[in-house]
């Protein structure tokens, strides 16, 4: 089964500053700040409902094959 939440090219910059609601912009470059600062990663937009994730991770799968997201 193919992953159905890959990384995106989107930019985070743009998504943050999409946010209509002033208040919510600003917490969420805040949380995006205080994230990078934690993992020390850049952060990516997954998938098509504008998830932002820090990192890339490899797994394997239940028959042993190994995925990255």
């Amino acid at each position: 089964m193919p992953l159905v939440t890959v990384k995106t090219k989107e930019s985070v910059s743009k998504l943050l500053n999409s946010i209509e609601k002033d208040s919510v912009r600003k917490d969420a470059k805040a949380l995006l700040k205080i994230f990078k600062e934690i993992t020390g990663k850049k952060p990516s937009v997954w998938g098509t409902n504008n998830i932002i994730g820090f990192g890339d991770y490899k797994y394997k799968r239940k028959g042993g094959k190994e995925s990255s997201s």
